[in-house]
């Protein structure tokens, strides 16, 4: 019992579903949907940049992706929206990995809408 109490990661993770969006020219966008619709979007500021050798790919992006221990979740599928050979760096991708798993937290921690209809 005591290893599941000191555990450094979640024992159980929910399955997410990434939507990567990279269009060469436009910020690249990741959005995080959890098994109940919940779903946050990142955004990057900067455009993504044409590749000078190797670009992205869907492999690439669901290994660089599905780092998400630590997090609660675990990436139970990706879809990659790709145009133009674009590059992004590993920092950018993680960056962006972790704060749409942030974001998502926080929309779950939130109370859910309850409507009161008047007797």
């Amino acid at each position: 019992m005591k290893p599941l109490l000191d555990a450094a990661d979640p024992v159980y993770t929910r399955p997410v579903t990434a939507h990567f969006r990279g269009h060469v020219g436009e910020p690249p966008a990741l959005t995080l949907t959890d098994e109940h619709g919940h779903a946050a979007t990142t955004t990057l500021p900067d455009p993504l940049q044409p590749a000078r050798n190797r670009g992205m790919t869907e492999e690439g992006l669901r290994e660089s992706l599905g780092k998400l221990g630590g997090t609660g979740y675990h990436l139970a599928g990706l879809t990659a929206d790709l145009t133009g050979l674009g590059f992004l760096p590993v920092s950018a991708l993680n960056a962006l990995r972790r704060e749409a798993a942030d974001r998502l937290t926080a929309l779950r921690a939130e109370a859910p809408a309850r409507r009161i209809t008047p007797r």
